[in-house]
């Protein structure tokens, strides 16, 4: 499916298209340093979050290009290629709550972890839903994954 050419992504790649060999070069020679969830922790610590004014759901090679800054959803799309290239299939999945904002996380598809903006956190075999849930102040009340995502 063609992306729209209202798509934030289209619109971005219309103004920087020569930012796309840098992004990927940068992407290729990350993914080669992708080992394990150790390596998966450092390449999310050299995010930086920043809120954007209209939030959309990039590509990873959008997210390169930005050098790694974005908001809650560029984060997920970056935990969840990172983990990918390691091996561990994931979705982008998003926390719901009461008058609360909602946030998107990285879950991994076994539920064995999580990734929200620079933090990968280990999820205990049972109640994974609490935890992830908990782990906010004030807790979040609804988890949505999705399952077709970018």
């Amino acid at each position: 499916m063609a992306p729209e050419p209202t798509d934030p992504n289209v619109i971005f790649w219309q103004n920087h298209v020569e930012l796309l060999a840098p992004a990927r070069a940068q992407m290729e020679a990350d993914r080669a340093l992708l080992i394990n969830v150790d390596s998966v922790r450092s390449l999310m610590w050299r995010f930086q979050y920043v809120s954007e004014i209209q939030p959309f759901l990039p590509t990873i090679e959008t997210v390169y290009a930005r050098n790694l800054c974005g908001d809650c959803q560029t984060a997920a799309v970056l935990g969840k290629w990172a983990l990918e290239c390691i091996g561990i299939e994931a979705s982008l999945t998003m926390l719901k709550g009461e008058g609360r904002q909602p946030h998107m996380i990285t879950l991994s598809n076994d539920h064995r972890l999580f990734i929200s903006n620079r933090d990968v956190v280990w999820l205990p075999e049972t109640g994974w839903e609490n935890s992830i849930l908990k782990s906010f102040t004030p807790p979040y009340e609804t988890i949505v994954v999705h399952r077709n995502d970018r």
